[in-house]
């Protein structure tokens, strides 16, 4: 539309109808619809390539995406929101890291204690004439070694992992907040798209149309 613009400014001032000025505006106006224009196409391509980085191909090769505005997903409410996040995999996954780190912690807390040594033997008896069954249990006393390093160590990670599962799920519960404000502003802008901007924008480009096929049958 704005080069067909300028073309009838350019065809008006040939004919002396309007001043030279106005052919300029309209060759800037071009200039600055061409920018615009390039800079919607480097938008489009790098939607592309985040679309196709989806599904695991860096350069995706299709003519457009097609989609419907009139089927919009719904904002899903808060408890919602919480029901989901409880299922998701980087919860679980943060979830059964401090399971295991607290059973580790809890086996070397376990092996403080030596484990005891068990005999089995067999003794004649002289007095009774008959062989007797011995049982001994021997344990080893932990003066020096109480596993207390080991323990130590197990517990930081036990907290350490605690403290992960803490803001991993600050992290997501954020993160699905803001997903979840982005949805409803977006369902918000396409309602207005859709019921006042893009009706009158079409009776303007509509309107625009005709007065430049006018003013080309202009002598």
């Amino acid at each position: 539309m704005a080069h067909r613009a300028g073309e009838a400014a350019g065809k008006r001032v040939a004919a002396g109808k309007i001043s030279p000025v106005e052919e300029t505006k309209a060759q800037v106006a071009e200039s600055r619809a061409r920018l615009e224009l390039a800079q919607a196409q480097g938008e489009l391509r790098s939607a592309r390539q985040r679309l196709g980085a989806i599904w695991g191909d860096p350069s995706p090769r299709f003519d457009m995406a097609d989609g419907s505005a009139e089927v919009l997903p719904v904002v899903p409410s808060l408890p919602n929101v919480d029901q989901r996040l409880a299922n998701a995999p980087g919860l679980k996954r943060a979830q059964i890291e401090v399971q295991r780190r607290r059973a580790l912690a809890d086996l070397e807390r376990a092996r403080r204690l030596p484990d005891p040594t068990l005999s089995l033997g067999v003794k004649r008896s002289q007095e009774l004439g008959r062989n007797q069954i011995l049982l001994g249990v021997s344990m080893p006393i932990p003066l020096f070694d109480s596993n207390a390093g080991n323990q130590l160590q197990a517990l930081k990670q036990y907290e350490k992992a605690q403290e992960e599962l803490a803001a991993t799920q600050t992290r997501l519960y954020a993160d699905a907040l803001q997903a979840r404000e982005l949805l409803s502003t977006n369902r918000l802008e396409v309602e207005t798209l859709r019921q006042d901007l893009l009706p009158s924008a079409q009776a303007a480009y509509d309107a625009a149309s005709k007065g430049f096929e006018l003013g080309n049958r202009l002598p």
